[in-house]
């Protein structure tokens, strides 16, 4: 899973509404990746506006993203607006169980009669994710990786820092 936080802000000299119309994923994706997982499960969430994407779907829609759980279709449900100088801060969320992904994502935003479509990327490249392997060589949940590390509130984490871990053994994940 891959968390990303846009704050956008409504422009000073405009006196309409800036009224986000949709934010699409551009995804490519192929099999996970089995060498090194820096593990760390999520620990909390924030008081923002929750979006996310499932990008194992063949179309991937921004839905609601809501303790970690996706449901509807977020633009079909809901307008954003920003008045002149308001701040709005958006937790988009992408995520599989199936593949190891790359993608970008592309804002669309209305205000007044103008469409301005704006690219996010990971500074200039594309975000990517991959599934965790639940199946491998080894006892151990996460034994399909050949170097484990494990942080955050992961069991075996030291003061959350990441620490090295055995993957064919570690029952954590």
């Amino acid at each position: 899973m891959v968390k990303h936080q846009a704050g956008s802000r409504g422009q000073p000299h405009q006196s309409c509404r800036d009224y986000r119309a949709g934010l699409q994923v551009i995804k490519s994706c192929q099999p996970p990746l089995n060498g090194t997982l820096f593990y760390s499960p999520p620990a909390g969430e924030e008081d923002t506006i929750g979006i996310g994407f499932n990008l194992d779907n063949p179309t991937s829609i921004a839905q609601h993203y809501k303790g970690h759980e996706l449901s509807g279709d977020y633009f079909a449900e809901h307008t954003i607006s920003l008045t002149r100088g308001e701040v709005q801060t958006l937790q988009i969320v992408a995520k599989t169980t199936q593949y190891y992904c790359e993608f970008t994502l592309k804002l669309i935003v209305v205000s007044g009669s103008t469409k301005t479509t704006e690219t996010i990327t990971d500074d200039g490249a594309p975000f990517r994710v991959t599934a965790i392997h639940r199946e491998g060589r080894g006892p151990g949940p996460l034994s399909y990786y050949q170097v484990l590390y494990v942080g955050g509130v992961a069991p075996g984490a030291i003061h959350g820092a990441f620490t090295p871990q055995n993957p064919a053994t570690y029952a954590g994940g």
